[in-house]
């Protein structure tokens, strides 16, 4: 009798292990699959760093894509980036734009200031930026 309990509650056991580990697969999937490739996260982000600067006056270099939580990309910025969207893709690329600042006082340009590295954060599902930083 009591070896045939112990089955039953195996049985039980494993048919819900077998089933937790068919909803975490199948998560996974659905969420890697609405993501924006690398690929693409890198090209809105050279185009997003060209916007309000010239473009780069020397090839973009070094570029580093990763595709992170919200609460792991939160780490390197201040803005909240969890009221956005769950993940976020953040691409650091190396280059040199010229960002032209406010009017001087007289109304004259201002001159423009040289930026090194672009870093942009962008809702991995839309590939809208989130937040910019330049260096």
């Amino acid at each position: 009798m009591c070896l045939i309990n112990f089955r039953r509650y195996f049985a039980y056991a494993l048919l819900v292990l077998i089933s937790l580990s068919l909803v975490f697969v199948i998560r996974n999937w659905f969420i890697n699959n609405r993501s924006i490739d690398e690929r693409t996260a890198i090209e809105r982000a050279q185009l997003y760093c060209g916007e309000g600067s010239s473009p780069s006056q020397e090839p973009p270099h070094n570029i580093k894509a990763n595709l992170l939580t919200c609460g792991q990309a939160g780490e390197q910025t201040t803005t909240n980036l969890c009221e956005r969207s769950s993940t976020v893709w953040v691409v650091s690329i190396d280059g040199l734009w010229f960002h032209q600042g406010p009017p001087n006082a007289d109304g004259s340009k201002s001159i423009p200031i040289p930026l090194h590295t672009c870093s942009i954060f962008m809702d991995a599902e839309t590939a809208d930026m989130i937040e910019m930083q330049s260096k």
